[in-house]
């Protein structure tokens, strides 16, 4: 993806420098490192290592009400976060694929409660590093160029597609008793979200209409 290794770590260092500025500009916080910003990392490999590209992007991204659900790092420093105990991704995007899991995919979601692990994790997990380390690389830019481009409740059906795609694994692994483990290191190399288009279209159709109305209360 990139050409100068040693150029290319100057200028992600760069980026990151300038996305904190940015994340923290009205905050009076002066502990800003909360962990590292996987989201702008990735922004930097989409454009190939283009610093200006990548930041104009960001830059307009930021004012953009999905990018509070995409990029874990946006709502830090801000008085936004003020409103919320936890993350609006696990308030709200968390709540709502553990929610259609158990409708959708009632042996998946049998199998984390049985497993007594919350699905929660997982997906924060996932998120956090937006999906990086876990699926291939053409799909963590199917990943965040659909959250970017269409509806706010992409990522949760983008979710239950993985869960679908796993569902198999996930029961296999509860019965053996290391759904934990698994999940946690497991890659996601085969996953390719162009098998659950239907899937995601049909999970849309069925509740976009109140989901999105939550979502955009932010």
């Amino acid at each position: 993806l990139l050409t100068s290794k040693s150029e290319a770590v100057s200028d992600l260092n760069e980026l990151l420098c300038r996305t904190t500025k940015l994340l923290y500009a009205d905050s009076s916080n002066d502990q800003r490192f909360c962990g590292f910003d996987w989201f702008t990392s990735i922004i930097f490999l989409i454009f190939r290592g283009d610093i200006d590209a990548a930041w104009k992007f960001l830059k307009t991204f930021f004012y953009l009400k999905s990018s509070s659900y995409v990029w874990m790092k946006r709502l830090d420093g801000k008085p936004l976060k003020e409103k919320f105990n936890l993350h609006p991704v696990y308030t709200k995007i968390c709540h709502y694929i553990e929610m259609l899991l158990e409708k959708e995919l009632p042996y998946v979601y049998s199998a984390f409660y049985m497993a007594d692990y919350p699905v929660s994790s997982i997906c924060l997990l996932w998120f956090r590093q937006s999906f990086l380390n876990y699926l291939d690389w053409p799909e963590i830019v199917c990943y965040i160029t659909g959250s970017v481009v269409i509806k706010l409740d992409y990522p949760i059906y983008f979710c239950l597609a993985i869960f679908n795609h796993l569902q198999s694994d996930i029961i296999l692994h509860r019965q053996t008793g290391n759904l934990v483990k698994y999940l946690r290191s497991c890659t996601l190399s085969k996953f390719r979200v162009a098998n659950y288009i239907d899937f995601i279209k049909s999970l849309s159709k069925r509740y976009s209409f109140f989901i999105l109305k939550d979502l955009s209360d932010l």
